[in-house]
């Protein structure tokens, strides 16, 4: 209860929790439920708290430190002093105040449980505290009984506080963290899904979404207006790019031949995704943009721009063909790649039931520049470590497509394309992959300061990550930094005025795993909504119930630093 009338829902943390509205699958047009196989990466371990793991760690600890040889096990109290009667003579200077009088009080039940519970949580970082202090308290207790077969938690809590008990056993925490710390992490996983299916609902939340007039033919629609919703961009209009939002009118204007699509999402596994793997070796999911249902056939499709050339759109055409020439589907599938240059033809095709003869302009565009791009980084004398890196990964991953495809002339072309015809094809179709996209419109200032708030999976790899980030964008490691605060620097902390405007050091704030989301100065609205005020520098805003990884937050300053100029 509250007398206060300034509430604020957000949007991140209420996604999915409160909801007005719910979209769900026409089966009227889904005939015949369609099966694809989708692969999702499941990632790696990142050791962001404390499992069932650390428990091991603890008794190796406890033993290695002879724990049970130098703590007193037969704590019958705990006491605590306070002292009184002190004078201060002027209260406004600094100064060292002489008590006459100490009294020693005794714990209480409530008050021992109460200093164990905060002694446990102070020792979790650099992990989440919650979830970590439930495994340290575990481990505690497994020590308890299988020293001393005591399992009473209110007796193992008066023995840890003990005055000269508590620095051991903080000893025998800290030990322990840096063995869990080392502990061998699973790999990327890619979890292969053979019978995929189009969702059958999703809830939305309806003030973060837009509707759709022209959404007949969505899979998906709102029970009551059966039309497709999207997300909001900050304008408030539809999140979809201008050729996405062409497509989509595209699709509602073509004949019965196409019979329904799916507006794709992102980074959950009921979405679809196809696996690839980037030069570094990581594995990441391809998320096409539709899933198109025509009376014969299963077409995906990722809509690009005109000139959105890079190594990552290279890759996903690579693993996209890849996936669609696979013969253990059972649909007949077709992918493309395909920006505003292709859609009539494409619709042509399709109503005319000639896809066989169909080219998408743009993946022949985007293979001649890759090849360009490949061209010149052969005749560049002095490559980054990096370049090096994509440049083996080019010639590997190149050589197999131009192989697989049809087009033998295009073959050809491709393969016998010199410096000077590299230079020629980057001038007029894209830059080259050393330099920065095309319509950068915020450039990486020097010295470049980030702070993020909130908790990050592994500081240490996290600052490797932009080391290597910044390198790439010709900063050497003087000219950017990073602050980490926590969410325990955020309770007791009065951080929103060192990032204000025209007060701050820092020139972006990208926001990890949020526990407490209102802080000190901050008690008329969430933390996540008063940085949207204009006063503060700007900032990214990640998931805030799930930690910030390394490649989350590289993914937010790409889109950050690579941001288009809008067009008049």
């Amino acid at each position: 209860y509250s007398a206060s009338n300034s509430f604020e829902i957000v949007q991140e943390l209420a996604a999915d929790y409160v909801s007005s509205l719910q979209m769900v699958r026409d089966e009227n047009i889904y005939e015949r439920p369609i099966k694809l196989r989708s692969e999702f990466i499941r990632r790696k371990v990142e050791r962001s708290s404390l499992s069932g793991e650390f428990k091991q760690c603890f008794l190796e600890a406890a033993a290695e430190l002879k724990l049970q040889d130098n703590i007193n096990a037969n704590v019958t109290e705990v006491q605590r002093k306070i002292k009184t009667d002190g004078r201060v003579k002027n209260i406004n200077v600094a100064q060292t105040v002489q008590f006459e009088k100490e009294y020693a009080y005794r714990l209480g039940a409530k008050q021992i449980s109460d200093e164990y519970g905060d002694f446990v949580a102070r020792q979790t970082r650099p992990y989440m505290p919650k979830r970590s202090a439930n495994f340290i308290k575990s481990s505690i207790r497994s020590w308890f009984k299988t020293t001393y077969d005591q399992g009473d938690e209110d007796r193992i809590a008066q023995i840890v506080i003990q005055g000269n008990n508590r620095p051991k056993f903080l000893k025998v925490i800290e030990v322990a963290k840096d063995k869990y710390g080392q502990l061998p992490t699973r790999e990327d996983e890619v979890v292969t899904n053979l019978e995929w299916q189009v969702p059958d609902g999703t809830t939305i939340f309806k003030s973060h979404y837009v509707e759709l007039p022209k959404s007949k033919k969505s899979i998906l629609k709102e029970k009551t207006s059966g039309l497709f919703f999207i997300n909001r961009n900050s304008a408030g209009k539809a999140d979809l790019s201008s050729p996405e939002t062409r497509f989509i009118d595209s699709l509602e204007d073509s004949d019965s031949e196409t019979q329904w699509w799916f507006r794709n999402g992102t980074k959950d596994s009921k979405y679809f995704s196809i696996a690839y793997k980037k030069p570094s070796g990581f594995a990441y999911g391809f998320y096409p943009d539709f899933i198109i249902k025509t009376k014969k056939e299963v077409l995906i499709v990722e809509v690009k721009d005109d000139a959105s050339f890079s190594t990552d759109n290279f890759l996903k055409l690579r693993s996209g063909k890849e996936y669609a020439r696979r013969e253990d589907h059972h649909e007949k599938v077709r992918l493309y790649l395909l920006s505003p240059d292709d859609f009539d033809g494409f619709f042509r095709h399709i109503k005319n039931q000639e896809l066989d003869l169909f080219t998408s302009l743009y993946e022949d565009r985007l293979l001649r520049w890759a090849r360009s791009s490949q061209v010149v980084l052969q005749h560049t004398e002095e490559k980054s470590s990096e370049d090096t890196e994509l440049l083996d990964y080019y010639e590997q991953e190149f050589a197999k497509l131009v192989h697989e495809l049809e087009d033998t002339q295009l073959q050809k072309e491709l393969l016998e394309i010199d410096l000077q015809q590299a230079k020629e094809n980057l001038k007029a179709i894209g830059s080259a992959t050393t330099t920065a996209p095309a319509g950068r419109r915020i450039e990486i200032t020097k010295p470049f300061n980030l702070c993020i708030l909130g908790e990050v999976t592994d500081e240490a790899l996290v600052v490797q990550e932009l080391q290597a980030y910044f390198a790439k964008h010709s900063l050497s490691t003087n000219d950017w930094s990073v602050k980490f605060v926590n969410n325990l620097k955020l309770q007791n902390a009065d951080v929103l005025r060192s990032l204000q405007r025209g007060k701050s050091k820092f020139d972006l704030i990208v926001t990890g795993q949020i526990h407490h989301h209102a802080g000190k100065g901050n008690s008329k609205a969430n933390l996540l909504s008063e940085l949207k005020n204009e006063k503060y520098i700007p900032h990214l805003a990640a998931d805030p119930r799930t930690a910030l990884t390394p490649s989350r937050l590289l993914e937010s300053l790409e889109e950050y630093f690579n941001e288009t100029p809008p067009t008049d």
